[in-house]
């Protein structure tokens, strides 16, 4: 599942992953976080599924905004 592209990946990268996602799987995101080359930043959300944006806007908005706000300064 996990594409060339993203294990080439250097950029910056925020994984999300709903504890009780129905779909994507808690290896499938240690997957993408250990090929990724650049800094990743992973976030198991407790208590959500597929679609945390939906679940808890609020919270997935300021998890987002924390991750860029760490890295906006390196990457000037």
């Amino acid at each position: 599942f996990v594409s060339f592209q993203v294990l080439n990946c250097i950029i910056p990268c925020l994984i999300l992953q709903g504890e009780r996602d129905e779909f994507g799987t808690m290896s499938q995101a240690e997957t993408i976080e250990q090929g990724i080359q650049g800094e990743t930043q992973k976030v198991i959300l407790k208590n959500m599924g597929h679609t945390p944006h939906k679940e808890n806007k609020t919270l997935i908005l300021n998890i987002c905004s924390e991750f860029i706000n760490s890295i906006k300064t390196k990457w000037k």
